[in-house]
């Protein structure tokens, strides 16, 4: 079965850039789980640098460190990369 996302929902997705500790943590071990099924020892996520977010990665760093993944966050322009490891 192929996925059904579409540009409209790609279009909200943009507008909406309310991010929630729960949707950035699904994010991450979405993409990360994604890697490992394409054989990658690492997964990237970016998001936009600001306050609000740099507070949601300092909780979503330290659930994924729990879980045991190597976490490093770099700072590019106006965006966050986290870079999970295992």
């Amino acid at each position: 079965m192929f996925n059904n996302f579409n540009a409209e929902q790609a279009r909200k997705n943009v507008e909406s850039n309310q991010y929630t500790y729960e949707r950035m943590l699904r994010e991450i071990l979405t993409n990360t789980e994604s890697a490992s099924r394409m054989r990658f020892r690492m997964s990237s996520s970016s998001y936009e640098d600001t306050a609000e977010n740099q507070e949601i990665l300092s909780q979503v760093v330290k659930e994924l460190k729990n879980r045991g993944f190597g976490v490093v966050l770099n700072q590019v322009g106006e965006r966050i990369f986290v870079e999970v490891s295992f």
